[in-house]
């Protein structure tokens, strides 16, 4: 691979590995893997679309290992499959109609943001926050758009989408939103992988050494989840995605 050097081969795949790790255990993988690949110099546009193909076989693991111990809510899955294909499809779409450039801009904010929002404090406002149930419908139209113009941190949106549209805060329900959110992640950037394929952004020479890893971080992360000190891994995820997107920004 001409584009890149052994080390930032080497990064990018480290990359892979953590953000799947990051996505099975806590939704935010998008955080770690986007802004390494753009700092390796990857072109913006193939930074979306391979990272959209990477998702989908990484996160296939941790989804099937979810359902397989009954952590899925496959009623609301049946009525979000259909919008959760299209709407993100369409708003990856939308995002290559930009200048290649001008995306990267806006990512580098945006995962700025979603690093930020993403403060693990106790008593944060992700926290205290509940809505009504009758606002989930708008609530995930506006992520699946989310995720498919960018993606970073969406898998932990899904969640609290879930978690914080109940209605009531029913703690015996987190087990079924972090299984329900991987699925609804994997429905969406299967949608918007397959634009990216029919348009020729998956660099699959890079494609097949991302995935592996990828698929290796999320059953890591799937295995561990139960084990790990949810709090520790927060604080260390939030370090590193602090880290990565203010070199993004520096780098513009």
């Amino acid at each position: 691979m001409d584009y890149l050097s052994t080390w930032e081969l080497v990064l990018c795949i480290a990359a892979a590995a953590l953000g799947g790790w990051a996505t099975a255990l806590v939704g935010t993988g998008g955080l770690i893997t986007i802004p390494v690949y753009l700092l390796c110099g990857i072109p913006p546009f193939f930074v979306l679309g391979t990272n959209k193909a990477v998702l989908v076989a990484g996160i296939s693991q941790s989804a099937w290992k979810y359902a397989r111990v009954g952590m899925v809510r496959w009623d609301f899955l049946k009525k979000a499959a259909l919008p959760g294909l299209l709407l993100p499809t369409a708003a990856s779409w939308a995002a290559l109609q930009m200048e290649g450039a001008d995306w990267a801009a806006v990512i580098a904010v945006v995962v700025l943001l979603a690093t930020l929002s993403s403060w693990p404090a106790e008593r944060s406002w992700q926290q205290r926050l509940q809505l009504p149930q009758k606002s989930r419908g708008p609530v995930f139209v506006v992520l699946w758009l989310y995720d498919g113009f960018a993606g970073p941190l969406s898998g932990a949106l899904f969640f609290l989408g879930l978690n914080k549209t109940h209605g009531q805060d029913r703690p015996e329900d987190v087990r079924l939103d972090l299984g329900t959110s991987r699925w609804l992640q994997f429905i969406s950037v299967l949608g918007s992988s397959t634009l990216m394929v029919w348009r020729g952004q998956v660099l699959w020479e890079l494609f097949f050494y991302l995935a592996a890893a990828s698929i290796l971080g999320n059953l890591a992360g799937a295995q561990m989840g139960s084990h790990l000190n949810p709090k520790a891994i927060r604080w260390v995820l939030f370090g590193f995605c602090l880290a990565s997107s203010l070199s993004l920004l520096a780098k513009l």
